[in-house]
């Protein structure tokens, strides 16, 4: 079972940090909400999608609660919602490891060493996306690098007038990393290596979806169906 440790903060979380007023904020969320919820970037997200990923969850011996159900979020592709009242403590979704991603499941455990684990991670999604055994999840992944992975001449970012350039230096940073791992190990290590734009969908994968989960006393980012829809 995976148990997800709430104590680190999220994305949203470390946004909503920034010192903004009230209504700098509320006109900063409604850009935002406007800028970044954009359909063509994710896959059609049709009841038979979800009900083809439901039937994969299920050979996969993923369990879920009765109570939790796959909606469509406009813009957003699929998401859980609650349907019934859910008590404190009861398990939502137990995933067996057979069905995890994580830095282990890349082939090259070699290369893998040499990487964080968010990269290798990422690589793990590139592989992923082209595997038929995968489809029905990967059908409900971002087509394109979305978030704070962009392309830095992305028109969305202007939208952002520079209330958010705090969170676009970070972004930033964590693009340089992956462009050096990606150019000084991935890539002479690996033959087929994915080139930047994918690699860059990969590590937005692994940004918007990925779970830390306490590993050996240790957070590890992991790609978990259904759970990767929190």
């Amino acid at each position: 079972r995976a148990f997800i440790d709430s104590s680190f903060p999220t994305k949203r979380e470390w946004e909503a940090s920034l010192q903004l007023s009230d209504v700098e904020r509320e006109a900063a969320e409604a850009t935002a909400a406007a800028a970044w919820q954009t359909p063509t970037k994710r896959e059609s997200s049709s009841a038979g999608a979800f009900q083809s990923f439901l039937q994969w969850c299920r050979a996969c011996n993923i369990e879920w609660h009765p109570g939790i159900a796959l909606a469509e979020c406009k813009g957003q592709g699929g998401g859980l919602s609650a349907s019934t009242d859910i008590g404190s403590g009861e398990v939502l979704v137990t995933v067996p490891r057979s069905a995890w991603l994580s830095a282990a499941s890349l082939s090259d455990q070699a290369l893998s060493a040499t990487l964080s684990p968010v990269h290798a991670l990422a690589l793990v999604a590139c592989h992923t996306r082209n595997a038929a055994a995968a489809a029905p999840w990967v059908a409900l992944w971002p087509i394109e690098a979305d978030g704070g992975w962009r392309s830095d001449d992305d028109p969305q970012w202007a939208a952002f007038d520079g209330w958010l350039s705090d969170l676009q230096r970070f972004s930033t940073a964590e693009q340089s990393a992956a462009k050096d791992a990606l150019a000084t190990t991935i890539t002479p290590a690996l033959s087929g290596a994915p080139g930047w734009d994918e690699y860059r969908w990969g590590c937005s994968v692994v940004s918007s979806r990925a779970a830390d989960v306490l590993m050996r006393g240790e957070p590890e980012p992991l790609l978990l169906p259904l759970i990767d829809m929190f």
